[in-house]
């Protein structure tokens, strides 16, 4: 993309700033002015319709769709494969949970319902992590936004009730240790059964 550097208006003396050529958007480099609207992935220019990510840093959208896709290629050539698994599955762009299931039989009835691409042939299972820690985490967060409300170099032995708070969101903690959450295991992958 063609940049330009700024001058002032009222003495025509050449600034430290560059401009984008396609939209304007100053930059203090002119690389980067020049790379504003372009590509990183092909370095073609991008129009507006067809931008994805943010200035300095973008690419067309299929662009970023093919590296997205060959990323997940290579993940799953690397995966080591199996052919049952026994909960929470990872399949990108598919259903109305961001691709979570809670078993790879859901996952299939919902390709066999409603996808209408090439039927994927793995899904990445899934590893859990409790939502909750100890309480420990819940309590500093608590009392540092008290903190933070009262007065400069406010210590929290001003505050009354503190270790029956901090028992408190222990129990809490305990109450909720079988909430979990869901994260892809890139390293293991799951054969879809067709319906």
């Amino acid at each position: 993309m063609k940049s330009s550097q700024v001058s002032r208006a009222d003495t025509g003396e050449l600034l430290n700033v560059w401009n984008c050529g396609n939209c304007g958007k100053m930059w203090l480099s002119p690389n980067y002015a020049e790379s504003c609207c372009t590509c990183i992935e092909c370095g073609e220019p991008i129009g507006d319709s067809d931008f994805y990510g943010s200035r300095g840093h973008a690419t067309h959208k299929d662009c970023k769709n093919a590296k997205d896709e060959a990323h997940r290629q290579k993940r799953l050539a690397e995966a080591e494969k199996l052919d049952r698994w026994d909960g929470w599955v990872f399949c990108d762009g598919v259903g109305s949970n961001n691709g979570y299931f809670p078993t790879v039989e859901e996952l299939a009835e919902s390709l066999d319902w409603d996808w209408e691409g090439d039927w994927p042939e793995y899904a990445f299972v899934c590893r859990s992590d409790p939502v909750m820690d100890s309480g420990q985490m819940i309590y500093d967060r608590i009392i540092e936004s008290a903190m933070g409300q009262g007065w400069e170099d406010m210590e929290p032995d001003v505050l009354h009730g503190c270790e029956d708070f901090f028992l408190a969101c222990k129990a809490f903690s305990e109450a909720n240790k079988e909430v979990l959450s869901y994260y892809p295991d890139y390293t293991r992958a799951v054969r879809i059964p067709r319906p």
